[in-house]
């Protein structure tokens, strides 16, 4: 939405309240899961049913100090805001007397100086708003709007001309001048191809009878075009040579006054992302498991690399009573921070459910009727559970949207892809979804199972195209029979060109599990 100059921005919470509110309702959240366990199954223990209650209630306290700080900070943020504007239109008055705004005789450099000191913090309404201020000063006589143009369309962002009074006054988004001088100025000139001739300059014809002269002038920052400048003046002065060298000026300086906001709020908008895939990459390395545990009769090999933005990978080794482990390997629909939230609710849900959960389709269906509840409607994931015994040759699987494992026969030497029911990723549909089913597959001795995520083969390391699912079966069938962290290793190089250069655009993981 665009709005006049003298509007600033609406109140917002500060990024680190943001981030303190989200990690409080996870804690509550977490917190609650485990009481009611305890409640209803009796089998946490008093101390962690304890530390659970704990956790809940410094989670609620840090909630109430989001809730009443962010009071706090609209009421400041609204007085700062009434105070900015009064300051912004004093530093307007200031800079003219202290370095005076140049007149049509003026130079470049004093003019560019001008709009230069106008302050980079405030939203761009404000800051043309003011630019647009001081024209109506040398020009009593003339109106000035400043449209952009995006997606072949006009957006006014603000105007300013003198009233009756020679007050130098706003024009509100709206009136009539707006809505008509915007109709006169796609009848001038081509939106759609404007872009690629912005060095233009036009008369802008009103309607019949109308004394006044227009001209329509392009701000344009080395043949970048942010938007058009439509000066409407009672008399003839603006059609003189003189005036329309100063107006040409005054655009370029207002060009690389917008080019620098610009610049200003993405370098804002960059430091905000690093923080919070810093964050998200310390608190997946405190959730994900960084090597595979040991079971008796397998070896087991893992692999991961992570994206600067962590596109959601997660994987999870579960013990079970008997000498059995389930492997969860998945993706979240959320980067970033949104990932290392999903996966804290992700565990907790997991560690509520996996005594009830004996094979993997019991675990899959479980946290998919929980992920379809209104707590998780934002994410989705898919996901492979794989069962795995001690001493046992023979695994189940359940498959949730995920791609199937790969299962490479050492006795033939030959890698297979079995017909496996893929099924739909956890917590995409919450209705008419086929309940997740259990499917054996037989090793013998020397066997594996190769499972990956969808980053492995869509998004390659190195710049490399989109990798074929038959492609990665001949990488895996070319290995010779080694341990499973050597194979997993020789894999990865074929993956990952030497000295490629390039991090991966998505997250890799491998696990690999081969039978003894």
């Amino acid at each position: 939405m665009v709005c006049g100059y003298d509007n600033f921005s609406e109140p917002t919470l500060k990024p680190h309240r943001q981030l303190l509110t989200r990690i409080c309702l996870a804690v509550i959240f977490a917190g609650l899961l485990v009481n009611l366990r305890s409640i209803i199954y009796h089998d946490t223990g008093l101390l962690l049913a304890i530390l659970a209650l704990v956790a809940m209630l410094s989670g609620f306290s840090g909630l109430i100090y989001c809730i009443i700080s962010r009071d706090s900070d609209i009421q400041s943020q609204t007085t700062a805001g009434r105070s900015d504007k009064t300051n912004l239109s004093a530093r307007g008055s200031d800079l003219i007397s202290e370095y005076g705004f140049p007149g049509p005789d003026g130079d470049l450099a004093g003019l560019q100086y001008f709009l230069h000191l106008i302050q980079p913090e405030s939203c761009l309404a404000d800051k043309v708003g003011l630019a647009l201020k001081q024209l109506p000063e040398i020009f009593a006589g003339a109106t000035f709007l400043y449209f952009s143009i995006e997606d072949c369309k006009l957006h006014f962002i603000a105007g300013s001309r003198k009233d009756s009074q020679q007050r130098c006054v706003k024009i509100p988004v709206g009136t009539s001048i707006v809505d008509e001088i915007a109709e006169k100025i796609k009848g001038c000139i081509d939106l759609r191809s404007v872009k690629r001739s912005a060095n233009f300059s036009s008369r802008l014809q009103l309607s019949p009878g109308n004394s006044n002269s227009g001209l329509l002038l392009p701000v344009t920052f080395f043949n970048n075009l942010h938007g058009i400048i439509a000066a409407i003046s009672t008399d003839n002065e603006l059609l003189s040579e003189e005036t329309g060298s100063f107006l040409e000026k005054f655009c370029s300086g207002l060009a690389l006054m917008l080019e620098n906001h610009e610049l200003f709020f993405a370098n804002a908008a960059a430091k905000q992302s690093e923080a919070e895939n810093q964050l998200a990459a310390t608190l997946l390395k405190a959730m994900l498991p960084e090597q595979a545990p040991a079971i008796r009769g397998w070896d087991l090999a893992q692999i991961t690399r992570y994206s600067l933005e962590h596109s959601g990978d997660f994987h999870a080794y579960l013990n079970l009573p008997g000498d059995k482990m389930i492997i969860v390997i998945g993706k979240c629909s959320g980067p970033g921070l949104n990932s290392a939230l999903f996966l804290t609710r992700f565990k907790a849900m997991v560690g509520c459910l996996l005594e009830q959960c004996p094979s993997p389709a019991d675990l899959l269906n479980r946290l998919s009727a929980y992920m379809n509840s209104e707590s998780m409607t934002d994410l989705f994931a898919t996901a492979a559970a794989v069962l795995i015994k001690a001493s046992d040759r023979a695994i189940t699987l359940a498959l949730a949207g995920h791609p199937a494992p790969l299962i490479n026969r050492s006795r033939s030497g030959y890698v297979e892809l079995p017909q496996l029911e893929g099924g739909v990723p956890l917590g995409l549909f919450n209705k008419g979804v086929e309940p997740y089913k259990n499917q054996t597959i037989q090793l013998l001795p020397g066997d594996g199972i190769l499972l990956y995520t969808e980053g492995v083969t869509e998004f390659p390391a190195g710049g490399r195209d989109r990798i074929s699912l038959e492609e990665f079966r001949q990488m895996l069938d070319r290995l010779d029979e080694n341990s499973a962290d050597v194979m997993l290793e020789n894999l990865f190089r074929q993956l990952t060109p030497v000295n490629s250069g390039q991090k991966t655009a998505e997250d890799h993981t491998l696990i690999y599990a081969k039978s003894e």
